[in-house]
């Protein structure tokens, strides 16, 4: 039975777009890009419309004269990624290739694919709000809603109350909004359809709101080369911070995917190895249009230190008890939790938690023995975890 290969790709291209619609938190920012127009490999322009307000009408000249500017933006594509299978041809029939296949191809879109669109422009719309200083961090994280409803406000002094705005909030965040008071009484659920897919999506003050996980949702990632066989992908940057909310109009950004092409190619076309190979591969990116750039804004994790850290060294005589202390910081307005631990050495390891220890204050046992004792408290606010120095108690 002969495998007809490119029947099977154009399946398999038009099945794995509509995941990458469906699937993708992000796919809803797709539909900006139908008046793009490629003009090379890597270049899309994007047309900006700048129109001028309303004159007085003079009874002897008639209209006061206008412009109506129409630019066309080019943009460099950077995202074009790839990967290769093989599915050796002992481990099915022929028959049996495109059912195989479907799955391989469809989980990989779902679970590698989509995951990185979303994380990849998602970072990227986080890194152009810091840039217009847009990083909103002035909040209470005890009061979800009005943090939400105060970057509303910023978005639409920017564009008005007419545009259609979209949010993206992480899991933790949106948790903490549906648990306060007035989260049911603002609640509009609305019916959209996205790509072939028809399903609910929730609203505030017609906000549409899109919950993300956190792990798609930071202001830096690096995207690997996935050389050699490793496991490609994404990975945060060190020191990268987690966006709690993304919140823009919807039409200032543009989801731009210039191909998603499978080869296939059976074993005897396959030069390599004695296997059904495939070759996937997609060129993407995501554009925000010049007059909507300072438009975007975004709510990073707190920053947060120890204002009181705690000393390296501490003498106790034995048989007397001491106490350390130490004080955390966050910038958004949220009371630090703390929790004490012992720990064998000045580096931390072989850390313990102490029962019920979670003040800023930890009184030490009058008990100890002579010689050194390891300490140090974690300071929680919200998702960020902050650690102290480590104390060596000193009794003797």
């Amino acid at each position: 039975m002969a495998l007809n290969s490119l029947e099977f790709a154009t399946n398999f291209t038009g099945e794995l777009d509509k995941i990458i619609t469906d699937k993708s938190a992000v796919g809803i920012l797709a539909d900006n890009a139908l008046k793009a127009k490629f003009v090379g490999a890597k270049t899309v322009k994007i047309p900006n419309i700048s129109l001028q307000g309303l004159g007085s009408y003079d009874r002897d000249n008639g209209f006061t004269k206008g412009t109506v500017n129409i630019t066309n933006t080019a943009y460099t594509m950077t995202q074009d990624r790839s990967r290769s299978f093989n599915i050796d041809r002992e481990d099915l029939d022929e028959t049996g290739i495109a059912s195989l296949a479907g799955e391989v191809l469809g989980e990989f879109v779902r679970t590698k694919v989509v995951p990185e669109i979303d994380a990849y422009t998602l970072s990227k719309l986080c890194q152009l709000a810091v840039q217009y200083e847009n990083n909103f961090t002035d909040f209470d994280i005890e009061k979800p809603y009005e943090a939400f409803i105060d970057l509303a406000d910023k978005v639409q002094a920017k564009v008005g109350m007419d545009e259609e705005i979209v949010c993206f909030m992480n899991r933790y965040f949106w948790n903490k909004l549906r648990k306060s008071d007035e989260f049911s009484k603002v609640l509009d659920i609305t019916h959209m359809k996205k790509g072939e897919v028809s399903f609910e999506i929730n609203k505030i003050d017609n906000i549409r709101i899109i919950p993300v996980s956190e792990t798609r949702m930071r202001d830096a990632f690096d995207f690997e080369t996935g050389s050699n066989n490793t496991a490609g992908g994404f990975t945060p940057v060190e020191g990268s911070s987690p966006a709690y909310m993304i919140m823009f109009p919807k039409k200032a950004v543009s989801l731009v995917k210039k191909s998603e092409k499978i080869r296939i190619f059976t074993p005897d076309q396959n030069i390599d190895c004695d296997a059904y190979k495939f070759d996937y591969r997609i060129y993407y990116d995501a554009f925000v249009k010049e007059n909507y750039a300072d438009s975007v804004y975004v709510i990073l994790e707190p920053v947060m230190y120890f204002t009181k850290n705690l000393s390296a060294t501490v003498a106790v005589q034995h048989g007397n008890s001491a106490t350390l202390t130490a004080k955390a910081f966050s910038e958004s307005n949220c009371v630090p939790k703390y929790q004490w631990y012992t720990c064998s050495n000045s580096s931390g390891d072989n850390a313990d938690k102490i029962a019920g220890e979670t003040s800023n204050s930890y009184e030490l046992p009058d008990n100890l023995t002579n010689g050194n004792h390891y300490y140090f408290v974690k300071a929680t606010c919200a998702t960020k975890t902050i650690t102290s120095n480590v104390s060596k108690v000193v009794v003797s």
